[in-house]
Order: C-alpha cells, then structure tokens, then sequence
C-alpha cells in the first residue's frame, strides 16, 4: 500500500488533493499540517516496508514536500526520516547513503535560520509584550457567556491554553484528580520519538464546569464538520483552517491589538498560568511551559518562545486588585488575580494577606487547599 500511496502522490502538486489522498490511505494518522502528517506516514512504513519500495519513496518524499512546507520545516521533516531509517537499518546500509544523498537540505541555511530564531526569541524575552491583565479577565468573562463560535473559541485558548484544533476537535477532555484541573488527551504536533498522552493542566479564570459548558457550546457550532472527520470527508487540520483566520481576527478584535492572535492566547496561558499555580521555587517557567502547552518532553528551546509576555494592570503597574462585594461566585477568579498580583509584585501570599484584600474564609481555604495539591503533586 505504501509504495501505492508514494506514486499516487508523487505528481499532485496542490496541498488539498495529497492531504485528501493521505487521508484516503492513512487515516488514521493525523497532525497539525499535511507537512507532519506526510512525515507519520513515512515514518510509521519505514519500519516494515520493503527496501526497494523504500527507496523509491525516498525520491518522491524529495518531490513533494516543497509543495506543501518551507524551507525549515523540510529540513525538520528530513531530520525525522532519516533518523527512522538509521534506526532500521545497519550503519553500512546503502540505503542510509541514498536517503542522505536524495533528501538533502542546506545545511548552512538551516544553521543560519536556527541562529537567527534563536536570535529572535532572545529579544523578544527582553522585551516582552504586555498585555493588561484586566482585559484578560474582560475578555474571558465576555466570551464564557457567549454564544459566538470565534468569542468561545477565543476564551477557551485562553482559560485552557490548548491549539486551536485540539479545542475545535482534535483534544479530549476530562476533569483531573486534582480540583480545578483537567486532562487533556489528543495533543497535536506530535514527535513519533517523544510522544506525549495526555496533560494534565489547570483551568483558569474560569471554573471547570464552566470551562466544559464553553466546550460544549463550541463543540455544538462545529458538530455537523466533526461528523464529517468522524466520517472521512474532512481531517482536523482542514477544520482548524476553516475557521483559523477568523478566529484570530476576533482575538485582535476583543483585545484591540493586532499582535494579539491565536498563537498570543497560548502565551497568555502559559504565563498566567505559571503564576497562579506553578510553583516558583520549584519548576522553572520554560519547564512549567514545555509541559502544560504539550510540547514535546526536554523541549525548553519551544517553551522559551513562549515566555515573551508579560502582564500589567491598566491603572497601575503596582495596584493589587482588591475582592468586590458582588455575590455572582466569582470570588475565587478574583482571588487568582490578586495572587498573580502580589506574585508579580514579590510580596507574599498567606490567609491573612487575602482576608486583607476582602475575601472570605470559604474562598481563602479553597485556595490553600489547592495550593497545597500543586505543591505536593511536584515533590
């Protein structure tokens, strides 16, 4: 079947017709692109299929992947496949000659553009983009009670901190052990040497029965394409770009800022995240980052181009957000923002520090009670 599927993809030239044409054969295997899912694909037959049908697909692997992909993600994908094939084969295969003779990339080009990514995340890590935390919680609070596909799709990125496509299909969701948390399964970009299960990762802003009414209310705008993966006339990815772009517009739209897009939502996650439940002592904000935004494991390379944020409150950069007196149970999310505060602002954290800031016994103990899971769950 492989080397069927090799040659019927091999003269396609537009992405739509080879993704349709992976699905047709493998459907079964699913990523975030056409790119990673053809990568799966040749990984998971390099290990049974026969030499010579391996080498003919070497060469239409070389073909087709500058249709679909750029430069750096050929380069990543060749990596992939090569390393598969070595894993096979003895070090004296000729096959291994021929698979570095065929996918060949620049590799002072590839130097290049990892130096100056790196470059970029350094800057970007000395001056971060602040985002003010009060519009955080505004848009969080708008877009939970809404009925609008993007609004939904907008607040649940950032209360949950997953892709876009795991929280329009590809993700599975359970309520986590621990009180506010859940464990998300289905985790796109998928590494076939480092996979991840399942995260286990904190709801914020927002409870976690309200977290899966907004799931549920999402999920329901998009059931009639989630029957159709269910039934093999669309994939995950083609879902995600269905409605990506807007998407994105809305998160510009709601927080008034044109940098602020999907991508800005999952960092926005991450370093809320982190300073409402991670322990700073303990675990490191690249560690803390790699692990809840399922990244693949050891990857703190990733995880510090996701660390370009910061947060300030719009009245004053010092202000420490006080309890209010409205009886609408949201006494707990208030409390998460005036804890991410006093953190910011290096001031401790105790019972008496909170009563101090309006909150009640009932809310206070709820807190230290979780505080207290997290702090055990990392011993």
């Amino acid at each position: 079947m492989f080397r069927t599927f090799a040659r019927e993809i091999k003269p396609l030239n537009d992405e739509s017709a080879i993704l349709q044409k992976m699905t047709a054969y493998y459907p079964d295997i699913q990523t975030a692109s056409p790119a990673r899912t053809l990568e799966q694909i040749y990984i998971k037959n390099i290990e049974s299929v026969a030499k010579r049908s391996l080498v003919e697909a070497i060469g239409v692997l070389n073909d087709v992947l500058p249709r679909i992909a750029n430069d750096s993600v050929i380069q990543s994908v060749f990596l992939n496949v090569r390393n598969a094939i070595k894993a096979r084969f003895p070090d004296e295969d000729p096959v291994i000659t021929k698979a570095y003779n065929v996918m060949r990339f620049d590799q002072t080009k590839w130097k290049a553009n990892r130096e100056a990514y790196k470059a970029k995340i350094y800057e970007q890590n000395a001056d971060k983009k602040q985002i003010p935390i009060n519009k955080v919680s505004e848009v969080v609070e708008l877009t939970k009670r809404s009925d609008n596909l993007f609004d939904l799709a907008v607040g649940l990125e950032i209360v949950c901190g997953s892709r876009i496509g795991e929280i329009l299909s590809y993700g599975n969701f359970t309520e986590a052990k621990q009180d506010g948390y859940v464990v998300q399964t289905g985790i796109l970009k998928q590494r076939e040497n480092t996979p991840r299960e399942n995260i286990t990762k904190p709801i914020i802003l927002v409870t976690r029965a309200e977290f899966f009414e907004m799931l549920r209310k999402l999920r329901g705008k998009v059931s009639l394409d989630i029957e159709r993966i269910h039934g093999g006339t669309m994939t995950h990815y083609e879902l995600s770009q269905k409605y990506n772009q807007q998407i994105n517009n809305r998160a510009k739209s709601l927080f008034n800022d044109e940098d602020v897009t999907s991508h800005m939502l999952r960092k926005i996650y991450g370093h809320l995240s982190y300073q409402l439940f991670g322990d700073r002592e303990r675990i490191s904000e690249a560690r803390w980052l790699s692990e809840i935004l399922g990244h693949s494991p050891n990857s703190i390379e990733v995880a510090a181009s996701y660390s370009t944020v910061g947060f300030t409150d719009t009245s004053s950069t010092t202000e420490i957000p006080r309890n209010t007196k409205a009886r609408d149970g949201h006494a707990y999310d208030r409390l998460l923002l005036t804890v991410a505060a006093l953190k910011r602002n290096n001031l401790s954290v105790s019972a008496r520090i909170l009563k101090s800031y309006g909150y009640g016994s009932n809310t206070i103990e709820e807190y230290m009670r979780r505080a207290a899971a997290q702090f055990n769950a990392h011993v």
